[in-house]
């Protein structure tokens, strides 16, 4: 058996103090018996309020994780369920924030999500946008994306779905 300890915290760049912005990262983590998961959401840089998307989305993945590796479910199978229902729950924010579909994912919902998940012997890391993440010495490098759009899963709110990287 192995431990695991984790800490999150993130920090605003010096663009986004200069400017007044917040930041647009979020992060949470879980552990349970033999398994656990992180999560890491980036805002679009775009978006006026892309850090509400990125810290939503990182505390929904989390608990969404926490269910499907609780229940059995191996790391490297998790990720359809996973996408699934964080999209259905942003979906249903947007529907009870009303007006412009369009406008409110391209304001709230345009996020990076860097996620791993464990148990046993096996880690799965699955990502939807641009950024990057390293297991051991392998860095993997998100992007670039034709016409700096990566493939956020708000798109997927506007029926325009991504592939996910696994």
């Amino acid at each position: 058996m192995y431990t695991i300890s984790s800490a999150v915290a993130v920090v605003a760049g010096a663009r986004h103090l200069r400017a007044g912005r917040n930041g647009q990262d979020a992060a949470a983590v879980w552990g349970g018996q033999g398994c656990g998961a992180a999560v890491v959401c980036d805002g679009c840089g775009s978006g006026a309020f892309s850090e509400v998307g990125a810290r939503l989305g990182s505390q929904l993945a989390i608990r969404i994780l926490r269910d499907e590796l609780s229940r059995g479910a191996a790391p490297r199978d998790v990720w359809p369920a996973v996408r699934a229902r964080l999209a259905g729950e942003l979906e249903r924010l947007a529907e009870a924030m009303g007006g412009d579909r369009e406008r409110i994912v391209h304001e709230h919902f345009l996020f990076t999500v860097i996620a791993a998940a464990w148990g046993g012997d096996e880690v799965a890391v699955w990502a939807l946008g641009d950024g990057g993440y390293a297991l051991g010495d392998r860095v993997v490098e998100l992007g670039p994306f034709e016409n700096n759009q990566p493939p956020y899963l708000g798109y997927d709110l506007l029926g325009d779905p991504s592939p996910a990287h696994l």
